[in-house]
């Protein structure tokens, strides 16, 4: 079984971890010997509500019965794209100060953990594997990609992340230099997505 189901907001967000444990006893009544949940790189130093109940989540599946993999990714190539796409309508690409990224293909993602739910069973019960997107790079760098790739006009501003997110970025937490797991890079991904951008 693969997990990737969200709860960002609300009732969803607050009921993550009991949705993952409803999942996991479904999965054992049906006869499942592994199951595999993606979750977010280092989710378990970050104070943002999301990334608690991703760390939540994790130990749910980390005290299962079954056997599991939790796969912690970086960032989506997406994830910095829809911050570009909803500030370009007024011609002003936010970057957060001090903030690089490492950004992942869904699609590598979807590979490993299709991979981990397909592999050999383990000798370990359970266990954590981490992955990461093949280029490391400014926020900036990112934003001048993009707006290369999309033909689009902007002024690429900088502005300060507060909070529990922007200590996370800051601190490098989204980033793991020793696994580049991935083999898409932000271009190349935006090279594929050129006529929905």
């Amino acid at each position: 079984m693969i997990d990737c189901l969200e709860g960002q907001f609300g009732k969803a967000l607050k009921n993550f971890a009991d949705g993952g444990a409803r999942l996991l006893a479904a999965a054992s009544g049906a006869g499942v010997r592994k199951a595999v949940v993606l979750s977010i790189i280092n989710c378990d130093q970050s104070n943002a509500a999301f990334y608690v109940s991703k760390a939540d989540k994790e130990r749910v599946y980390e005290n299962s019965a079954l056997e599991t993999v939790v796969v912690r990714a970086t960032q989506f190539h997406s994830l910095v794209t829809a911050v570009f796409q909803a500030a370009a309508k007024i011609r002003l690409i936010p970057v957060f100060k001090g903030a690089r990224f490492q950004t992942i293909s869904p699609l590598d993602v979807a590979s490993e953990l299709l991979a981990e739910a397909m592999g050999e069973p383990s000798a370990e019960r359970h266990r954590t594997r981490t992955i990461g997107g093949p280029d490391i790079r400014t926020m900036r760098e990112l934003a001048e990609i993009w707006l290369k790739a999309t033909g689009r006009s902007g002024r690429i501003v900088e502005v300060p992340l507060p909070g529990a997110m922007g200590k996370y970025l800051r601190n490098g937490l989204n980033l793991v230099p020793s696994q580049r797991t991935g083999t898409d890079t932000f271009e190349s991904w935006l090279a594929k997505r050129e006529d929905s951008l």
